[in-house]
């Protein structure tokens, strides 16, 4: 354990060489976890590596040793839900472009062209700050912090506009608007 503390203290200092035997240590419980979310071996890979990325850009914050196992299961968890949504709306995207360049429309892509529509007009009804904090966490896939730094407003504050918004549109049932906005 007094290793790990070291290791740690070291790595807020901007140690690299501690950071890469921390990132040794930790990446492959990491990786595994990751896999096991998005089932996706190229997927897993970038979450992880994003992860560390950010763990080091963010070392002097990180957590102390007792507390490490559970920061990493949460922000793992976080980074593959984020890619997740990176890819269902790059997926999302791509079908969308296709379907309008082809010219061709099969029920399924009126559907799907209605349902943006239907998405667009109800985050359109949100309030002007309740739909910028919702997109940035859901779209944009921002965390909590990092939308109350960016807007100079309290993380308690986006938790509550997110919780506002997620309850207006879980009434407007939109179907897959739930994989989207429930994918947190």
């Amino acid at each position: 354990m007094n290793d790990e503390v070291t290791l740690l203290e070291r790595v807020r200092q901007g140690d690299r060489p501690s950071f890469n035997l921390f990132y040794l240590r930790h990446y492959p419980q990491v990786l595994t976890f990751v896999k096991a979310i998005v089932k996706d071996d190229a997927l897993a890979e970038d979450a992880t590596q994003n992860l560390f990325i950010q763990l080091w850009l963010h070392r002097k914050q990180l957590p102390q040793a007792d507390a490490m196992d559970r920061y990493l299961f949460v922000s793992s968890k976080n980074m593959a839900l984020n890619m997740l949504r990176q890819e269902f709306r790059y997926r999302f995207a791509e079908e969308v472009a296709e379907t309008s360049a082809t010219g061709n429309t099969t029920e399924e892509d009126v559907e799907l062209m209605e349902l943006s529509d239907r998405i667009n007009r109800a985050l359109a009804d949100l309030p002007e700050r309740q739909r910028q904090v919702f997109v940035m966490s859901r779209f944009e896939g921002r965390s909590n912090a990092e939308i109350a730094r960016g807007l100079g407003i309290s993380v308690r504050t986006v938790e509550t506009h997110i919780t506002a918004a997620l309850q207006k549109l879980r009434k407007l049932r939109l179907g897959a608007l739930f994989l989207i906005i429930n994918l947190y």
